[in-house]
């Protein structure tokens, strides 16, 4: 039974995954053209009904290009918790990976006011 304006999915597909991560960045040095940073995070994960966590850590460095311009290079860790219970709020192999360790580069500019 649907009630107007819901969307049917079929059990254990999520259609989307929604996260909100307060992240905290540590620079234990900032220098005119240089700026080494640790950014760590923990947050909740929506998949349709399931609530799940994940965690979030990237070690980085902003990079001065001149001005009040600068590159965010970093390499982000993410994790989804507990995986037992992320895996079940799947019915197939759809998205193996979300629920596991994943890594990969962050590349961004940064406009300082």
């Amino acid at each position: 039974l649907l009630v107007p304006g819901e969307v049917a999915v079929p059990v254990g597909q999520p259609g989307a995954a929604f996260r909100l991560t307060p992240l905290i960045r540590w620079m234990p040095l900032r220098t005119d053209s240089f700026a080494p940073y640790l950014l760590a995070g923990a947050g909740p994960t929506v998949l349709g009904r399931a609530v799940l966590g994940h965690v979030l850590a990237a070690p980085g460095a902003f990079v001065h290009l001149g001005g009040r311009v600068w590159l965010d290079l970093a390499i982000r860790f993410t994790r989804g918790f507990p995986g037992a219970r992320c895996r079940s709020a799947f019915s197939s192999q759809a998205a193996p990976g979300f629920c596991e360790f994943q890594f990969g580069p962050q590349l961004g500019l940064v406009a300082a006011f």
